[in-house]
């Protein structure tokens, strides 16, 4: 579910996608943002399972947004945050092909652990280039 905390900068993204001809790439981000984590047990979509609260971000035509999970009680807690950036044309790191991008860091819960179902890579194993340690 998504929660618009600024809903005139959303209605200032989208006629500024328009306008470049990239609603569509805008709108994309804003469902997976919705739906995310929405799949329950059976294999069906429930909104409810997450809410996401959208708000301005610093950066032109970005946001920031929050994703809260919703808990056995009803009620909704927070688990990781992120932003939806526009990095499309006139602006440092063009990407113009995909401009509008979701981005978040590793899920943890407010301890700093990592959530449930998150892979976690072995401490022996490097990574391609690293000199370990």
């Amino acid at each position: 579910m998504l929660e618009v905390c600024c809903p005139e900068r959303l209605e200032e993204a989208r006629a500024f996608a328009k306008a470049l001809g990239i609603e569509d790439n805008l709108q994309s981000r804003l469902d997976y943002l919705a739906a995310y984590a929405c799949q329950d047990q059976d294999g069906r979509i429930d909104p409810k399972l997450t809410k996401c609260y959208l708000g301005a971000d610093f950066a032109p035509h970005s946001f920031y947004f929050k994703m809260h999970r919703l808990l056995p009680d009803g009620t909704y807690k927070f688990w990781f945050d992120g932003g939806l950036i526009y990095h499309g044309p006139g602006q440092p790191g063009d990407g113009a092909r995909r401009p509008f991008r979701s981005k978040s860091a590793v899920p943890r819960d407010r301890t700093g652990a990592s959530t449930p179902n998150q892979k976690a890579e072995s401490p022996a194993r490097k990574r391609p280039g690293t000199h370990g340690g």
